[in-house]
């Protein structure tokens, strides 16, 4: 702890952080879907960490290894740096996903008949980053939304990081292509961009419901809870 406060070096930082981690699950690495983290000491450790450092970088690094295991007791500590940073917290957000919170404010139920809309999508060449991709579907989910979805505007033009390709991901039944466009449904495009779990900390766009109404927006608009 002493080095992580004291030192100045980025690298050190993340190796004291890795090492509360393999602390406090006993050093048991897990490549599935679960991690058991045992150590009561460690997680208060890595939770001090988190409320103290100025760097989103790390923070977010404390936050991906603490939701691998999450405890209801980190939700009070997450709130807390939500006010003392009150900027970058896009990850942090996200992260509540993996906790049980009774009537979240954001990533609430999506109603079915605007998840099952269906959007067709021009499919741009391979050589496009495929993050340009889904700037293309949300302009189309935002022009087909009549008045069920609002897309705030900045993110036609923000840099938009998703976890999941959205031109190859071709898992899901609610998604084929044809030759020069993609078929696929508001709630699968949502479900992409927003896919929180054991491995994933989710992209920059967040949504949430109100009213019967699905709002995205970005982490330039966290007032609302976005």
């Amino acid at each position: 702890m002493d080095m992580a406060r004291k030192t100045s070096s980025y690298k050190a930082k993340i190796g004291v952080i890795h090492c509360i981690h393999l602390i406090g699950i006993n050093s048991t690495l897990s490549y599935g879907e679960e991690e058991n983290f045992v150590n009561v000491n460690a997680r208060k450790a890595l939770l001090d960490l988190l409320t103290e450092e100025p760097k989103k970088s790390l923070r977010d690094s404390i936050i991906y290894l603490l939701i691998r295991d999450p405890w209801q007791s980190d939700i009070p500590v997450f709130l807390n740096v939500l006010r003392v940073f009150e900027k970058d917290n896009s990850m942090l957000i996200n992260a509540l996903a993996r906790y049980k919170i009774k009537d979240p404010p954001i990533r609430n139920k999506l109603p079915s008949k605007i998840a099952a809309i269906e959007i067709t999508v021009k499919r741009l060449s391979e050589r496009t980053s495929w993050k340009v991709q889904y700037k293309e579907a949300l302009a189309v989910i935002g022009a087909k939304g009549n008045g069920m979805i609002e897309v705030e505007p900045s993110l036609y033009t923000a840099t938009i990081d998703p976890p999941i390709n959205l031109i190859v991901y071709t898992t899901s039944k609610d998604y084929h292509l044809k030759k020069k466009v993609i078929v696929t449904t508001v709630g699968f495009v949502v479900e992409l961009l927003t896919t929180v779990d054991f491995m994933t900390l989710g992209s920059n766009v967040h949504y949430y419901v109100e009213n019967g109404k699905l709002y995205l927006c970005s982490k330039q608009e966290q007032g609302r809870g976005c």
